[in-house]
This record gives C-alpha cells, structure tokens and sequence, in this order.
C-alpha cells in the first residue's frame, strides 16, 4: 500500500500502517497519519481527509502560539476533533536574559547538538548524547539525560557537567510547574552552587 497521500496544501501527509509496535504487531493500514501544516489544506483536501479516509480526529503538536498564528483554516468548519498537546509550548519571551526570541522545538534541538559538537571537540571523549524530554513529568523524574563517553572518567564527567550547565544557559526551554492552587511557566538556569560543589 502507498504510505504517501498526494494533498495540494499540506506537507508530508503520510499512513503510518504496517511499522511494528513495541508487542510485535504492527499498525493497521489507514488508522493513523502523520503530517505537517494542515492549516495549508485546501477544501479538496479537507474534502479527501473526511470522505475518503474518514479522520475523526487530529492530534496537534503545535505550540499555542503556532495555533494562534496559523488556526486551523478549511478544517474549522469540519466535524473533526481537535486534541492540541503541544510538543513545545509557552509563548517565547523576547529578549529575556539576552536570550533570542522565537525559537521552535526544531530550533532547541538545533542548539543541542551544537553544544554537543562543541563540548566533544573540548574534551578527549569519543561521543556524547543529549537528551531533554517533553511532556508532562512527575516529581523526581529526569527531565535530561546527558551521556559522555570517553576512555577515563574525567573527561567524560566534565564534558556531561559542561553539557548540563550549557543546555541550562543556552537553550531556552521553559517548563510549567503544577501547584494544587494553579500552574505556573517557569524559565530555568542553573544553580552555580552546585558547579562549585562539583569542583
């Protein structure tokens, strides 16, 4: 079965049946689609999505404030359910400790790797992987995970330590705390006690 469905407006429509799950199985054909820019679709593609693969509901990974930006154009008026669970979300604050506006997930990703490049060509170690997660964490979970390899230890030790302290400095990753009387967007950086604890 062809995975790509040819729209005018969107881009990268694509079926993500027959790719295994985790059990052993795998995905039926015409269940779940993946795609990018669905505000871009035109009425003959909305036509398509409702009548001939019968979409009942979108998940939407946007930011709050792409959905702001963008809407949801020719599909508003149709009788599809929207769920928005942003992959990255609160509004970018202009300027904010010098850091740039306007950066998306794509862009936080961007400036991890740099830092990555940079921290490995710093240090004698053979590589290094950072990983920040999304999504809704519980108390005590590991929202980073930075990992150094190296033949010693204490190249690899510093380079993961220069990788958090970067990562919190550098990339502006805002997270949203939950309190039992409301929630509030909090903007991290690191704590320069616990670099010198560390020296």
């Amino acid at each position: 079965m062809d995975r790509t469905i040819r729209l005018d407006g969107c881009l990268n429509f694509r079926d993500l049946g027959g790719y295994p799950t985790e059990d052993g199985r795998e995905i039926r054909w015409r269940q779940l689609f993946r795609s990018d820019a669905l505000h871009l679709l035109t009425p003959a593609d909305v036509a398509c999505i409702r009548d001939q693969l019968a979409i009942g509901d979108v998940i939407d990974l946007r930011s709050s404030g792409e959905v702001r930006a963008q809407g949801q154009n020719h599909l508003a008026a149709e009788p599809i359910r929207f769920h928005h669970l942003p992959l990255f979300d609160g509004d970018v604050k202009a300027n904010e400790n010098q850091r740039p506006a306007g950066k998306n997930l794509a862009d936080l990703y961007m400036m991890m790797a740099e830092i990555g490049r940079e921290i490995a060509r710093a240090h004698a170690i053979g590589r290094i992987g950072m990983i920040h997660r999304l999504g809704r964490l519980e108390i005590g979970e590991a929202s980073v995970v930075i990992v150094a390899a190296a033949p010693h230890r204490k190249p690899a030790f510093e380079a993961a330590l220069e990788g958090i302290n970067k990562l919190k400095k550098l990339v502006p990753i805002w997270k949203k705390e939950y309190f039992a009387d409301g929630e509030v967007w909090v903007d991290g950086e690191w704590d320069d006690k616990v670099i010198k604890a560390a020296n």
